[in-house]
Parts: structure tokens; C-alpha cells; sequence
């Protein structure tokens, strides 16, 4: 039986005005491997109003947004049906505004304590990668006039207080990738966010970081020790254990290379890209035959700026016809090890646009 991938949950960030529905609206349009889920407003809004729920009342502005934190999470929870989903502004959000939109209005109130188990359970539905889209204050106000069919009461305070914190806290986040579009038309705006969508897209996959790490060690020293049962001696191959493929990760880490974890109810794969070479491409035995590799490999090319390039071993026939199927072709370059083994180079050579 195959494993459960784990879906990915995108989101879109800026400020009012800036284009982010719009650029949710191509995506839906351009992609329907996309699930877009856009804000979701007006149930909380009409509960807010017959309650007579007022935001300046400190027990009023609690109880406003554990309403808000709740819907969050029941979106959350819609988008995870789908493989891959793209919020207008998702847990992010809610969460940045729920805590500091208070202090913007000069209130020293204590949210935390109060909404700690939502706030918590809201935290879990945070997206695995954020864009924000950025430009300068005078733009997004240029943008809003030009707008006529939206009326935004609250831009002003939106703009003015909400904005810089808010640019300043997303940015602090490692999960967060920025695009300004000052300069760009709507179409171009949209083009730019599917492409960063698409780079982000593949179910399962996240970058490795400490917290993965040993996971990421684990599949790369049992896939390792698989792969060169036949050509390695016993000691060697028992050296490779789950400690030294560690260090071996952090240590490529440190120098520039990227590597990423393919997870299903497990952690599966792992792939390795710095600049436009791909590397250390590995499944787990029990895993494979399941496009797990297929699918880090798509992912991997997708990271490469340039044309994408890797090695294989002259005795992995079987990596070598996943490379060819998926678009490399051999570049004539051999670099020869020991005992007659030698890596080829092969160059990524399939016209598509990622």
C-alpha cells in the first residue's frame, strides 16, 4: 500500500491593495493542480455583529478573535483535502494580528494568556512557505485609488501602523520569500506568484533544518548503505550510519547546499541542491517504486536557476533510467573514482517551464 503524502499549504502575504487576490485569482486560473482558498470573512464578520462584539473592549476584542482563530483553523483544515492549496493569507496572519494589532492602537492588553490554546492549535496550521508581496507605501496607495470597487475603511491604520510591523515580523521568518511588484502589471504579478507556487508545490517536501535533520540522516544513511551493498566493503558501508550521514548533511549545509526531506507518514527521501547541481538523491528501500524519487527530483529542478545538472554512478542503472525518463541526457563528461567505478554527468535537457 502506498504512503498518505503529506499536502503542502502555501500562502500569500502584502498589504490591502497590494494585488494579492488577484494574483490568488490567476493561479486558480492557471493551475488547477492549485486548490486557492481565499478569504473567508463573512461568517465570522455577521457572528461579530449580532453579538454586539466591540474591538476597542479588551473582553470584546478576546472573544473577536478566538472567532478569527477558529475559522482559521477550519480552513486549514478544508485546504488539507487538497494535495496542494494557496491561501489569501493564511494561519500567518491571524496569528501577527491577533497579537499585535492591539499595541498599533496604543493598548497594553495581555492576549496571549487567554487565547494560548488557539493561538497554539493555530500554530500548527502554518503554511510551509509564505510569499510577500512588497512595495513602497506610496504604490499600495496608488493601487488602492485606482480601486474604486473595493472600499477599504480600515486601509489607513492598515497601511500606517500594521504594514511595517508586519514586514518586519514576516521577514524575520526563514519560511518567508519576498516579491516586490512595484513594477509589475497584475499578469505579471500572477506569472511570478505560480512560479513560486509551483517551485513550493511538491506534497511531502520541506527543507531540512535541525528539527528534520535526523530524520533526513536516517534516510540518507539506509538508502546509502542499499545503494552500495555490492560495491562497498562491510566495514565501510556500516560506517555510514545515521550519526555520520548527519554530519555529512550539516557539514554541506554549512557550505551552501540545500537539502530537502520528502515525508509520507514517514520521512522517505531525500535530494541535495547547490546552485544548479543536484545530489544525494535517496529513497529508502521500502519506498521505492512509489515516485517518491520522481517527485524530489521534479522538486530539485525546480530549485535550479540554471539548467540542472547531476552525476550517477556508472552501476545505478536504475537511477540513471529515472534520469533519462524525467529529461537528462548524458553531457560526455566521466569523472573516474577506484576499482573501475566512475560518475557520468548528465544535464537536464527537457523544455518546460517550472
Amino acid at each position: 500500500m502506498k504512503d498518505t503524502i503529506i499536502p503542502v499549504t502555501l500562502s500569500l502575504q502584502g498589504s490591502m491593495a497590494v494585488g494579492k487576490s488577484t494574483a490568488a485569482r490567476y493561479v486558480q486560473a492557471h493551475a488547477s493542480h492549485i486548490h486557492v482558498c481565499p478569504e473567508d470573512t463573512g461568517d465570522v464578520i455577521a457572528r461579530v455583529r449580532a453579538a454586539g462584539l466591540d474591538k476597542t473592549r479588551y473582553e470584546d476584542y478576546i472573544e473577536i478573535q478566538r472567532l478569527w482563530l477558529r475559522n482559521e483553523i477550519r480552513r486549514w483544515e478544508e485546504a488539507r483535502r487538497h494535495p496542494v492549496s494557496l491561501m489569501d493569507m493564511g494561519a500567518e496572519e491571524i496569528i501577527f494580528y491577533t497579537l499585535h494589532y492591539p499595541g498599533t492602537m496604543g493598548l497594553d492588553w495581555n492576549v496571549s494568556l487567554p487565547l494560548k490554546e488557539e493561538l497554539a492549535a493555530v500554530q500548527r496550521c502554518m503554511p510551509r512557505r509564505t510569499l510577500f508581496l512588497d512595495a513602497p507605501e506610496e504604490e499600495v496607495r496608488r493601487r488602492k485609488e485606482g480601486d474604486p470597487t473595493r472600499r477599504r475603511s480600515f486601509f489607513e491604520h492598515s497601511v500606517t501602523r500594521l504594514l511595517p510591523i508586519k514586514r518586519q515580523w514576516l521577514l524575520s521568518r526563514p519560511d518567508v520569500d519576498v516579491l516586490n511588484v512595484s513594477c509589475l502589471s497584475p499578469e505579471e504579478t500572477g506569472r511570478a506568484v505560480l512560479r513560486w507556487a509551483n517551485r513550493w508545490s511538491t506534497p511531502g517536501v520541506s527543507p531540512v533544518q535541525e528539527d528534520n535533520l535526523a530524520a533526513a540522516a536516517h534516510v540518507h544513511a539506509e538508502s546509502w548503505r542499499a545503494s552500495h551493498a555490492d560495491i562497498c566493503s562491510p566495514a565501510f558501508i556500516a560506517a555510514h550510519d545515521d550519526h555520520r550521514q548527519a554530519a555529512y548533511i550539516r557539514t554541506g549545509m554549512q557550505q551552501g547546499k540545500q537539502f530537502f526531506l520528502l515525508e509520507t507518514e514517514k520521512a522517505a527521501g531525500v535530494v541535495a541542491v547547490e546552485d544548479n547541481t543536484i545530489s544525494d538523491l535517496y529513497v529508502l528501500p521500502e519506498s521505492q517504486g512509489q515516485g517518491i524519487g520522481s517527485a524530489l527530483l521534479e522538486y530539485a529542478v525546480r530549485q535550479c536557476e540554471g539548467t540542472p545538472r547531476l552525476t550517477v554512478l556508472n552501476t545505478n542503472s536504475r537511477a540513471r533510467t529515472l534520469y533519462l525518463r524525467f529529461g537528462f541526457a548524458e553531457s560526455g563528461k566521466s569523472f573516474p573514482l577506484k576499482n573501475g567505478l566512475y560518475e557520468i554527468e548528465m544535464v537536464y535537457s527537457k523544455k518546460t517551464d517550472l
